[in-house]
């Protein structure tokens, strides 16, 4: 997470606040790893304004909130560890991730390869510095020449979604169909 978002946009909670979790992989990977913020980019997630308040203002039964994919709310259920979306228009809420593990590879993804979907990549990629370095991360993200992983950013990180979490791309209408999309369509 850091390599890609950087460390000081990664907030994580303390191990005190995180121990009222019941699933230890989710009160793990709060307390390790943390999530980033966006909300000042053109990146997808934006987190919530105080992560530790989030987590230590729920009980063990219930959903942490943990921002937003535009527009859609996101939580964790602090038992399961399955990570859910609600949509802004008010349905229903429904399963977007197996679990944050699987949440925040996939946003990941979705930051490596925004030089190559953003509108900008022209302009971004022409420097080959810059350009080995989004090359790199891509194949430190991927195992893998991003090549191998599909031609387009959106075949990748849909073959990234399908290899990590089909649960993601279950619904028709999920975060990250609407994701997918927008990588396809472009940002601008």
């Amino acid at each position: 997470m850091a390599d890609i978002f950087g460390e000081d946009d990664l907030e994580t909670v303390p191990p005190d606040v995180a121990a009222g979790i019941p699933h230890a992989a989710t009160r793990t990977f709060l307390v390790e790893v943390g999530l980033p913020d966006q909300a000042d980019t053109q990146g997808w997630f934006h987190r919530v304004l105080d992560l530790s308040e989030e987590v230590g203002d729920r009980g063990p039964d219930q959903w942490i909130s943990l921002g937003e994919i535009p527009y859609d709310c996101v939580d964790v259920d602090a038992s399961t560890g399955v990570v859910h979306a609600t949509p802004a228009d008010g349905g229903e809420p429904y399963p977007l991730n197996s679990g944050l593990g699987a949440f925040a590879y996939l946003l990941c993804v979705a930051e490596a390869e925004l030089p190559f979907y953003s509108g900008t990549a022209e302009q971004t990629l022409a420097d080959g510095t810059v350009r080995a370095q989004v090359e790199a991360r891509l194949e430190r993200l991927y195992g893998m020449p991003r090549e191998q992983m599909g031609p387009t950013p959106e075949a990748r990180l849909r073959a990234a979604i399908e290899r990590v979490d089909p649960l993601a791309l279950a619904r028709p209408d999920s975060t990250w169909q609407m994701v997918l999309r927008y990588v396809t369509e472009g940002m601008d």
